[in-house]
């Protein structure tokens, strides 16, 4: 192939300045000469859609930056024979075979087969989940364990030898003439009168094997249906149980054995008002069982009536809940607390903090406690012995005074420093827009004690506000991806300052040289390069106990990792200072070994 220079694009090259070489487009090849008009393109007159125009129409892939274009121009301009796919045809679709449904519906395709035949079969290799392998045969040891199994199953199912005295029997079926039931009116042949099944040569043994298994399927039956019953039984109990306990609580005077009296601090309220309940919430006390997420109507029986208040037993109360209310309602509202198994009370207190949430398919007499149309009681004079009847529930956790007006699908739970608060995840508000920059002493404050956040009416500490805002809680979606880097610091700056005595040693630290305390970023910014500097001599120390190979055994793969099924060792300095102190915390012979080794140095 003979090429003719006609430099179109650039009419004269300038020297020592890079060029291409390309075959003009829309050209008809010469059958004879068969020569091809070229053109010669300046590399730095070429932009990147310049290059992927030419890519394109010539056939190559686009893809990549400049360098990666330029080089693909470069390779196909030094090659001509790569020009000649210019005057091929394009590929046109290639036939696939013929199917039995495609050859039912064409009548072309049916014309094919009959004039070439089916496609001839090919081998290929069977997959490997494939319903269609063989077994594996079996081994004289497997067959042996099997046969012993069959044996002392049919000891223990047939009366008599057994396992020998069926093949005793078989043997002798064999070599008398088969026994038939037969009718004495007609003389022909009759099955079971029970099965229906005809026993043309069934012995006794296999009739015991099929009267076995018969009972056998009979007993799981009645085994199945006794449960399915016990089932129904225990539900109706529990709806029973429910509806009473509701009862009792409704009304004005309640059995003994649900009676509980006032604590010694009773409040005064005018004989002429009526007992009546809180604007924002309700006197009657409610328990949640620590067991599970919503909270059930059960008696108490450890309700005792008496003019004092209870006093303390063998067993673990529970932390008392807090009303929906909050601080105010509680100050004026009388308490009412029972016991509460030890087992139950250490459940629920291992959870803190922790919520419950009402189910939506609450009973609705639950609902109608929620909500706050239950019966009131009469008003008690002050001093008065008189007992005020708490709602008969689980003894397993402490009083909760319901909450007035939220739906039971809403109702949730926090536990806060042992106070339960009742809340409605609805009304929680968006994360407060506070900023601790320019007083950080504010920060160590509000991070235990806050009232920006007010949940039931009760502040929320910064420590806990993750809780509400996390997704797990389900209560805001998006919540916590906007405070989450704020509140991480504040807990770095925390964590500092609770390493020191007090606030006047943490300021000894962070001041600059007149006296001045640091703001958050300076704080941030030195706990940033006290970490880094940290990190770099962790990372020494472990290097140089192991020898430079963090692949030792004595490393206990402490810096291995798996990424893709693949065992990696750490690289970064980070990672490796962290996995040296969890090694020196967990393997107290390393850091005793590390320890003399320092002391050496020393000495």
């Amino acid at each position: 192939m003979t090429t003719t220079n006609t430099p179109t694009e650039t009419s004269r090259p300038e020297p020592n300045v890079e060029t291409l070489t390309l075959p003009e487009l829309g050209q008809s090849l010469n059958k004879v000469t068969r020569d091809l008009k070229t053109k010669t393109i300046q590399v730095k007159d070429l932009r990147v859609k310049d290059m992927k125009a030419l890519l394109k129409s010539y056939g190559r892939p686009m893809s990549g930056k400049r360098e990666i274009l330029l080089r693909r121009l470069q390779e196909y301009a030094s090659d001509p024979e790569q020009w000649n796919d210019l005057f091929r045809p394009a590929k046109g679709h290639e036939r696939g075979d013929i199917s039995e449904r495609r050859a039912g519906k064409s009548h072309a395709a049916r014309k094919i087969i009959a004039q070439f035949g089916d496609k001839a079969p090919q081998t290929e290799f069977l997959p490997k989940k494939s319903g269609t392998r063989a077994a594996p045969p079996l081994t004289e040891a497997v067959k042996a364990v099997n046969n012993a199994w069959v044996k002392k199953v049919l000891d223990r199912s047939l009366p008599g030898g057994g396992m020998q005295s069926v093949v005793d029997k078989t043997e002798e079926h064999r070599e008398q003439p088969e026994q038939m039931n037969t009718d004495p009116s007609t003389g022909t042949t009759v099955g079971d009168r029970e099965t229906g099944v005809q026993t043309y040569g069934m012995g006794k043994a296999d009739k015991g094997i099929t009267g076995v298994r018969r009972l056998e399927k009979r007993v799981v039956d009645l085994n199945r249906g006794v449960l399915s019953e016990l089932g129904e039984v225990k539900a109706q109990l529990h709806s029973m149980h429910t509806v009473m306990s509701a009862i009792g609580q409704m009304s004005p005077h309640p059995p003994p054995q649900f009676q509980a009296t006032l604590p010694s601090r009773s409040v005064s309220y005018p004989e002429t008002t009526p007992f009546s309940r809180h604007p924002t919430g309700n006197l009657y006390a409610l328990r949640a069982s620590s067991g599970s997420a919503c909270i059930p109507f059960a008696p108490s029986s450890n309700m005792a009536h008496t003019s004092h208040a209870p006093q303390a037993s063998n067993s673990f109360a529970a932390p008392s809940f807090a009303a929906h209310a909050g601080p105010s309602f509680a100050a004026h509202t009388p308490s009412f607390s029972a016991h509460a198994s030890s087992s139950s009370a250490h459940a629920s207190s291992s959870r803190s903090p922790s919520y419950y949430a009402f189910p939506d398919n609450a009973s609705p007499l639950l609902s109608s406690a929620l909500s706050g149309s239950l019966m009131t009681y009469p008003a008690t004079p002050e001093g008065s012995s008189a007992s005020i009847m708490p709602s008969p529930l689980s003894a397993a956790t402490s009083a909760l005074a319901l909450p007035h007006g939220i739906p039971t699908k809403n109702l949730m739970f926090f536990d806060l420093d042992g106070v339960r608060i009742a809340f409605d995840k609805t009304t929680v508000p968006n994360p407060p827009q506070v900023s601790f920059a320019d007083d950080i002493s504010r920060l160590f404050r509000e991070w235990h004690q806050s009232e920006h956040l007010t949940i039931g009416g009760w502040g929320i500490p910064i420590k806990h506000w993750g809780w509400f805002y996390k997704k797990r809680t389900h209560i805001k979606s998006h919540a916590w991806d906007v405070i989450r880097a704020k509140w991480n610091k504040w807990k770095s700056i925390v964590e500092e300052r609770e390493r020191f005595a007090s606030d006047t040693v943490l300021w000894e630290k962070y001041s600059d040289p007149s006296g001045a305390h640091l703001n958050q970023q300076a704080i941030l910014v030195r706990l940033q390069n006290n970490r880094e500097a940290d990190n770099k001599w962790d990372a020494a120390a472990a290097l140089k106990f192991f020898g430079n190979d963090l692949t030792r055994q004595e490393t206990h793969q402490y810096f291995m990792y798996r990424k893709r099924n693949i065992v990696e060792v750490c690289q970064k300095l980070e990672a490796i200072a962290r996995k040296w102190r969890e090694l020196l915390a967990e393997h107290p012979e390393i850091a005793q070994a590390w320890a003399r080794m320092q002391a050496e140095e020393t000495a």
